[in-house]
């Protein structure tokens, strides 16, 4: 097969993929192609689902980005091959190191939800670390003592390896049906949504129920579950007991947190997301509904720590993710208008 076939077959699985919210959620996940001595990988912060229709796969030099990697940079920019805006997505050194020629890495809601209860789900697993060199460092410690086609990240997703990128994908996709969990809540219908100031309601088919299921509520603010939640929404949702005492939510949380929660749970209530939100930090907030969902009740789950969320706040390839999210959101405002 040739390089244009594979890298035209990359670009149709990442956007196949990146249209299920039950794996790909906003500008999460990314995928990668190795053509000779080239590696093709998905630009930082872009969506899988527009890769299709937007140029945004990055060209490196694999032994420079290899190199790079081992030598445990983040940053592999200076791998590119070319002149090119874009940069490289920041797991491009776990795709340089992983010897398969395609590695797609997605963040498939059953798989998480699995690691969350502390379930191996049968997979080779890497205990949380952050994303970026930490887990290419991680993967390179796996490869040592062989280096597996499929890792589960905990409290991250998934990643598989394999020759194309057809084969990647259908692994993917066998493995995130096979472990799906039941959904232990079911849409709840209840009166129209108060109006609150600088929030609108979130728009997901659980939402209310999540608000109705106290083990849900308790899930999703209890602590940051992945890292995309961090990065999109700033953290844990904030909890209000009433609409009453939403106000000293707010503030408690904004004490607690130094910022203004972006998804707010009113108890038996509804579910709501800040009216500023982009739509990265929509779709993360659809992704904990659907994750919220599979937990059953009373169980333990892990969360990341408060020193990983705030290691994730601090991060500069973070912050070029979120612009890039912003200026995807003002540009769907534009063509919307």
């Amino acid at each position: 097969m040739s390089q244009l076939s594979l890298i035209s077959d990359l670009r149709r699985v990442s956007a196949e993929l990146g249209r299920d919210r039950l794996l790909v959620q906003g500008g999460g996940g990314n995928a990668s192609l190795k053509c000779g001595k080239r590696l093709h990988v998905k630009a930082s912060g872009h969506w899988l689902c527009d890769a299709e229709t937007i140029d945004m796969f990055v060209e490196l030099d694999l032994t420079k980005a290899r190199k790079l990697a081992s030598n445990g940079e983040e940053n592999l920019s200076k791998a590119v091959r070319g002149e090119s805006e874009l940069r490289p997505s920041i797991e491009t050194a776990m795709h340089a190191l992983m010897p398969q020629p395609c590695v797609i890495h997605t963040h498939p809601v059953s798989l998480i939800a699995r690691s969350l209860l502390g379930e191996d789900a049968g997979l080779p697993v890497i205990e949380y670390c952050q994303p970026g060199a930490p887990l290419a460092a991680a993967m390179a410690g796996r490869i040592a003592t062989g280096a597996p086609d499929v890792v589960l990240l905990a409290n991250h997703g998934l990643v598989v390896g394999a020759e194309t990128p057809d084969e990647a994908a259908r692994m993917t996709r066998e493995l995130a049906f096979e472990h799906e969990l039941p959904v232990h809540i079911r849409p709840a219908g209840v009166a129209p949504l108060p109006k609150l100031s600088g929030f609108v309601p979130l728009a997901h088919p659980l939402a209310n129920a999540v608000a109705c299921s106290p083990d849900s509520w308790r899930v999703l603010g209890e602590g940051a579950l992945v890292p995309d939640q961090v990065v999109y929404l700033g953290g844990p949702a904030c909890i209000a007991d009433s609409v009453e005492s939403m106000p000293e939510a707010l503030r408690a949380y904004a004490r607690r947190t130094g910022m203004r929660p972006a998804l707010l749970i009113v108890q038996h209530t509804g579910t709501w997301i800040s009216e500023t939100a982009s739509r990265g930090a929509l779709a993360m907030a659809q992704m904990m509904m659907d994750l919220a969902a599979r937990i059953p009740e009373g169980a333990a789950i892990s969360t990341l720590s408060e020193e990983d969320e705030m290691a994730l706040r601090g991060w500069d390839a973070e912050a070029h993710r979120q612009a890039v999210d912003q200026a995807r959101t003002a540009s769907k405002k534009e063509a919307a208008a």
